[in-house]
């Protein structure tokens, strides 16, 4: 058994105005189409909803428990309208971003701020892995966005789109340039990312360009712990230029120059973001990548 809801809404209307004629007006429909609607409801319960020897009307036990249950209803719908409304005028709702740790370090922190400006009632998560990691989330459906270092390869169901492009560049700590002569790279320790890192893939793809054979590798699980240990003087390492500036400023890093080596001291890498090919586009996510691409935010 289904319920009538036009009948319903048109019971509910009777009751709510007092009258069959006022309830027609309110639906803009003619009165016996109202007086039908209500018969449709009785006859379909085999239950009198109202006593029609009184006037103004009066309902039965019945009536009042479905006009009730009726009216709650209706209220989940106004909510449901309301809720969807604000959706898609993106006035509510939440967007989850994963974002491989250098970008969630170092570039994503000013967008932020500006989306939660912009849209307060948006909450939003990010969410920090390597770049083979933010696949893998994205792909589980566990974020809405991803923005990673580098190319996505073999994922037919991932789309990207350039971001940005980054200059990864090779440092030291002064104290290694002191005690050693830096034009032999293969002679010294590199410090790398671990596999399935953005940089770890750029940085392999360095050593392979210029056939550097490390004299070893040391792999740590982010960025700032190979800062810090470069930073030590454990060996040289890539890194992205935009967080080695203030470690470069106190002295505590240097980049390398071709003077002292042979080869190009950077090589530049894109970040991307990347979606899911079949996912639905949603009213937040798509003012977000507006804000990330500086084109003009569409509410």
């Amino acid at each position: 058994m289904r319920i009538p809801f036009l009948a319903l809404r048109a019971f509910v209307e009777v009751v709510e105005s007092g009258s069959f004629t006022k309830a027609a007006n309110n639906l803009f429909i003619t009165q016996p189409a109202v007086s039908k609607s209500v018969k449709e409801l009785e006859a379909l319960f085999e239950i009198q909803l109202i006593d029609r020897a009184h006037n103004p009307i009066l309902l039965t036990e019945a009536g009042t428990s479905l006009y009730k249950l009726g009216k709650s209803i209706f209220n989940i719908e106004n909510a449901i309208i309301q809720d969807l409304s604000q959706r898609s005028a993106v006035r509510k709702g939440s967007l989850y971003i994963g974002a491989s740790t250098t970008i969630a370090s170092h570039w994503l922190t000013p967008f932020l701020v500006t989306f939660a400006n912009q849209f307060p009632e948006i909450s939003v998560s990010v969410l920090s892995g390597n770049s083979q990691q933010i696949v893998e989330q994205l792909k589980a459906c566990q974020i809405d966005v991803g923005l990673i270092e580098g190319p996505v390869i073999n994922e037919p169901d991932v789309s990207t789109r350039q971001w940005k492009k980054e200059r990864l560049v090779l440092v030291a700590s002064p104290d290694l340039l002191i005690k050693n002569r830096i034009n032999d790279l293969t002679s010294f320790k590199w410090v790398m990312r671990e596999n399935g890192s953005g940089t770890a893939r750029v940085t392999d793809e360095y050593l392979q360009r210029f056939s550097i054979i490390p004299q070893s590798i040391i792999r740590v699980g982010n960025n700032l712990a190979v800062l810090d240990l470069v930073c030590s003087g454990l060996g040289i390492a890539l890194l992205p230029e935009i967080m080695i500036r203030e470690r470069v400023e106190l002295n505590q890093l240097t980049k390398l120059t071709t003077k002292e080596i042979r080869h190009s001291p950077f090589i530049e890498r894109e970040l991307n973001w990347i979606t899911l090919n079949w996912r639905t586009e949603t009213p937040v996510r798509r003012v977000f990548q507006q804000l990330l691409f500086n084109e003009s935010v569409e509410r």
